[in-house]
């Protein structure tokens, strides 16, 4: 997995990381998805998701977590992942980026040894 610097270190108050996570029809993985970021070892961080047009019941999923760490993003399908992750790029305000798909999940300690290595 890659993690990127984000370059949005003016905000006074911002998380470690910041991960985005593209969402189309993926109602099936979403929620272990997302629940292996809110789940972290590392807590300072936000999640970003951007829903790209589903169909499937994802936008529901979505809509039911309350999270303050969590933001959600809704946009008509753009055909494909990266519009999806450039909005999740201007929104974030992390120190640091991490990119995950919608059916992919991060063991519970993931993050916060990324970020060890990032800082080393």
């Amino acid at each position: 997995m890659l993690m990127l610097p984000c370059d949005r270190k003016s905000r006074v108050a911002h998380p470690k990381v910041s991960v985005i996570v593209p969402v189309y029809n993926c109602r099936t993985t979403l929620k272990r998805c997302i629940d292996s970021v809110l789940g972290q070892s590392l807590t300072d961080l936000e999640l970003i998701c951007v829903d790209d047009g589903s169909t499937d019941g994802s936008r529901a999923l979505l809509a039911s977590y309350d999270d303050p760490r969590m933001t959600v993003h809704y946009q008509p399908n753009s055909g494909g992942p990266g519009a999806p992750r450039n909005v999740g790029l201007k929104a974030a305000a992390g120190e640091f980026v991490q990119f995950l798909d919608a059916d992919d999940w991060l063991d519970a300690r993931a993050l916060e040894r990324m970020v060890a290595m990032a800082e080393e």
